[in-house]
């Protein structure tokens, strides 16, 4: 007995493989929206891929993410303003500016970067 809706059991795996990509492309460009809101963009902006994968897999960010595209109704506008983040603006800032401080350009103008190297103590 399947545990998946039977829809999606008569789905093409080609169709399941396009519409995870077309959801993967839409979130990538909610953050980069997002990103533009932050005073860290041209730090934050190269690594877009890679902090959208977190946002995503993070329940409390990617809860964020939903509420905010919903909010602004980025599908249709493909705008974000900072008052379509709402309340989860907190969250979402601060995930960023964590992002931002973890980095490894800014662990490395504070020479802790590569983890694990020795530091230059003189």
């Amino acid at each position: 007995m399947s545990l998946m809706p039977p829809v999606l059991d008569r789905q093409p795996q080609e169709h399941v493989d396009a519409a995870g990509e077309a959801a993967s492309q839409d979130a990538e460009r909610l953050m980069a929206a997002l990103i533009g809101l932050s005073p860290y963009r041209a730090v934050l902006l190269p690594l877009l891929t890679d902090i959208t994968r977190i946002a995503r897999a993070n329940r409390q960010i990617g809860a964020a993410l939903v509420a905010v595209e919903q909010r602004a109704d980025f599908a249709q506008t493909g705008r974000l303003r900072r008052a379509d983040l709402g309340p989860d603006r907190t969250a979402l800032f601060g995930f960023l500016e964590y992002i931002r401080f973890a980095s490894p350009d800014f662990l490395r103008s504070v020479g802790e970067w590569p983890v694990g190297g020795l530091r230059d103590r003189g």
